[in-house]
Parts: C-alpha cells; sequence; structure tokens
C-alpha cells in the first residue's frame, strides 16, 4: 500500500518540510542522478527518508520503462550535491531555489556540473532577488491568475 493511501494529508506535509528543509532536487531520471542545491547548505544525508523516497520513486520509474539496469547498479542511484549561492537570511531561501531553477532551464543542459555556479557570486545579491520577483509578478499578470 502507498505512504498516499496510508495518509495523504502526512505525505504532504513531509513533503512541504523537505522543501522547506531542502531547497532543490533536480531529477535526471532516464540517467537516474538527483542534484541537490541548497541556498543554506543542509545536508541531505541528515534525513534519510527523502533519499529513500526518491530513490524507490526512480526504482517505480525504472521498472515502468522496462529499463535494465545491471545488479551492481540496481541499489546505486547517483547523488550529487550542487555549490550553489548561499542566502544570507532565513527568509530567501524560495526565491532561492527559484532562481537556481530559472538558471537552470535558461541554459537548456541534462546534467548539472557540481561546479554549475562557480563563475556566480557567494549569494544573489538584492537586485538579482528583485528581479526574479518582477519576472513573478509579470508572469502571474500575464496568466491572469488573480
Amino acid at each position: 500500500m502507498s505512504m498516499w493511501k496510508l495518509d495523504p494529508e502526512n505525505v504532504k506535509n513531509y513533503i512541504v518540510d523537505i522543501y522547506i528543509l531542502f531547497g532543490l532536487f533536480a531529477i535526471n531520471a532516464v540517467s537516474e542522478v538527483i542534484y541537490y542545491l541548497d541556498p543554506v547548505h543542509g545536508d541531505y544525508t541528515n534525513h534519510p527518508g527523502i533519499k529513500t523516497m526518491l530513490d524507490t520513486a526512480l526504482k517505480v520509474y525504472r521498472a515502468q520503462r522496462g529499463a535494465k539496469v545491471s545488479k551492481q547498479k540496481s541499489n546505486n542511484i547517483t547523488w550529487i550535491s550542487i555549490k550553489c549561492p548561499r542566502q544570507t537570511n532565513n527568509i530567501d531561501c524560495g526565491y532561492y531555489v527559484l532562481r537556481f531553477m530559472k538558471e537552470i532551464v535558461e541554459k537548456n543542459k541534462t546534467i548539472i556540473p557540481e561546479t554549475y555556479f562557480a563563475n556566480s557570486s557567494p549569494s544573489y545579491s538584492e537586485e538579482d532577488l528583485m528581479e526574479l520577483k518582477e519576472e513573478w509578478c509579470q508572469y502571474v499578470l500575464d496568466m491572469k491568475i488573480i
């Protein structure tokens, strides 16, 4: 029986807590690589439940697409922690994660090297974050969501 069937509210809260604790997980399901980006530099290994959950999701995806994997690789999903800009306060994590997502999508790459943000400053400037906030506001206005 899946976790969702057992208690969907607890699972939803768990996933929200994971997002708050960890930042961003970018997943390349075909290559079976999970990239971890965290502006607070928490460590996902302190919470083995999230690793188990994402590893299991990739194994289910593998089985559903009928992928053939060697026994050596069968339990070995690659996890890569990406060095990324750090936030300077406790409130901008969401903007940092959105900025990471924007930069990754704009570069249109299927891999994220550990040094992906090597040329970035140690943290985003107020101007960088304001630009992102304005882009999201414009997007919401354009979509006529409100």
